[in-house]
């Protein structure tokens, strides 16, 4: 059971990634035309938005160590018991 979690995990993950880019892409014009200013605004805001997630990852990564260093810091870099 334990070894069919990753593969489910990521059809899950693609199956969830094509429907955003679906919804994405008609919210951008793409299912009104397919001329090439519409697929280039649709690809557009594909980027943008699938940008917005390692960003998000990277600003938590980034509070979560930060704070870490200033408090060795604080204490001269020295471990205490």
């Amino acid at each position: 059971m334990t070894a069919s979690l990753i593969p489910t995990t990521q059809a899950f993950a693609v199956s969830m990634g094509a429907a955003l880019s679906g919804i994405i892409a008609n919210a951008a014009g793409l299912s009104g035309g397919d001329s090439q200013p519409v697929a280039a605004l649709a690809a557009a805001w594909l980027f943008g938005t699938f940008l917005l997630s390692p960003l998000a990852a990277l600003a938590v990564a980034w509070r979560l160590a930060v704070p870490r260093e200033a408090e060795r810091g604080r204490r001269g870099g020295q471990a205490h018991a």
